[in-house]
């Protein structure tokens, strides 16, 4: 048995060195493709900002629902709060003066998260991620959306 796999191994490294030259161009062909890939896709930054959420320290009166996971998914993403901030970083010219609403809403997007070994009377924690192809403006924006909540 092991004489038969030695022979089969002998074959296999013959047969590899036989065609050694078509399989170094072979190989550094697809290196070459995979640098220039890489090299023409534009850089995409991404920056979180995570917020915990802290039940109110005053007393509530009246009947007030708590908040929910999906109530503050909704505050989160809604357009009014993308549409503040988009404003706030316009007038800052942070924001490039082309960038539309909509372009702007694309770069954005928010997750609410609850871990389930956290205490139940924790609120969730909220993570507002930005992602542009500029890493400094990703930044303020994930920045500021935490800042004005």
């Amino acid at each position: 048995m092991t004489n038969t796999s030695n022979v089969n191994e002998i074959r296999f490294l013959k047969i590899l060195y036989q065609y050694k030259v078509k399989l170094l161009f072979v190989i550094l062909l697809v290196g070459v493709i995979a640098a220039v890939i890489t090299w023409l896709f534009p850089n995409i930054y991404s920056s979180t900002a995570a917020i915990s959420v802290q039940p109110p320290g005053v007393p509530l009166t009246g009947e007030v629902p708590p908040l929910s996971v999906e109530t503050l998914r909704s505050l989160v993403e809604s357009t009014r709060v993308k549409w503040e901030l988009f404003q706030e970083l316009k007038e800052r010219g942070v924001l490039d003066e082309k960038t539309t609403f909509l372009r702007f809403q694309e770069k954005l997007s928010s997750s609410v998260e609850q871990d389930k070994t956290r205490e139940r009377r924790l609120l969730p924690m909220v993570k507002l991620t930005a992602t542009t192809r500029d890493p400094e403006l990703s930044m303020v924006i994930a920045k500021d959306r935490k800042s004005t909540r």
